[in-house]
């Protein structure tokens, strides 16, 4: 991990799973607390397949998630959103459902935006391989 996170620290406590909905069904639920060199906190609920088998998320995979989710509505409408994920626009389930996952990743862009500064951000996209 490059100098630039490694004042970053990650806290993962697994959760419950049995009150989500029915497309997490499968996932192990964790709650994600990310402390960066400055003490300024991130946390969210994050989900991880099964095939994880119960190991806990690590810094980077978890922040490039949060990073990709920021990254997808910096450049997707709601309606562009929709059909890249394939959610089906005529139908009133599917449109809510998009638009609740849509505001998520939004407020997780604002959440990122005081918390990571752009050398991390880049840091965080090379530790990943997604750079």
């Amino acid at each position: 991990m490059s100098d630039v996170l490694a004042g970053f620290k990650i806290t993962a406590t697994r959760i419950d799973n049995n009150h989500y909905n029915d497309d997490m069904a499968n996932m192990d639920a964790w709650r994600v607390r990310i402390t960066n060199p400055r003490g300024k906190t991130f946390q969210r609920q994050y989900f991880m397949g099964f095939g994880h088998g119960g190991k806990a998320p690590g810094l980077v995979d978890f922040m490039d998630t949060m990073i990709s989710d920021a990254v997808l509505v910096a450049y997707e409408s709601l309606e562009g959103f929709m059909e890249s994920m394939g959610y089906d626009t005529d139908s009133i389930s599917q449109t809510a459902k998009a638009k609740s996952v849509y505001r998520a990743c939004e407020r997780v862009a604002a959440r990122l935006e005081g918390f990571l500064t752009p050398e991390e951000r880049e840091a965080f996209q090379v530790a990943s391989g997604n750079h």
